[in-house]
């Protein structure tokens, strides 16, 4: 018998900080659809969803990512009062959390007089007891040049 989430869903949201009035950036931040989630799997359920940067000159930045409704070391998706845990990373391997450089997270730079694209690995650990429902989390995105 296989039991299944429903879907499961972090929505990325944009936030622009800027430092220098001579370059000008622009963010868009696609979300990560993880699908269904068997709570029986035994293994872990991964998505990839992208961050794009898109400055008129070359321009330093810096994106950040907030915790969301977690922490940095266990984000959270939330269903009528139940979490499911997961974590968002800067590689495939799945050892770096992206956040905002605290905690156990690290901030991506970059460096671009054009667009450049970011992956964002997203991974929930597997055998998770969760009840069926559309789980969700809302990350913040900040682009800092």
């Amino acid at each position: 018998m296989q039991i299944k989430i429903a879907s499961s869903t972090v929505l990325l949201t944009a936030l622009l900080t800027s430092m220098s009035v001579q370059a000008e950036c622009n963010l868009s931040a696609q979300s990560i659809n993880f699908g269904s989630y068997d709570v029986f799997d035994t293994a872990a359920t991964e998505s990839t969803g992208q961050i794009t940067v898109t400055c008129t000159s070359s321009t330093e930045y810096s994106l950040l990512l907030s915790a969301g409704s977690g922490s940095y070391s266990a984000r959270t998706m939330q269903a009528n009062g139940e979490n499911l845990i997961y974590n968002l990373y800067t590689d495939v391997a799945y050892s770096q959390i992206w956040g905002d450089g605290s905690d156990v997270s690290v901030i991506v730079s970059g460096n671009t007089a054009g667009t450049e694209v970011h992956d964002v690995f997203g991974r929930i650990p597997a055998r998770q007891n969760a009840t069926p429902a559309f789980y969700n989390d809302v990350i913040t995105v900040t682009l800092e040049f």
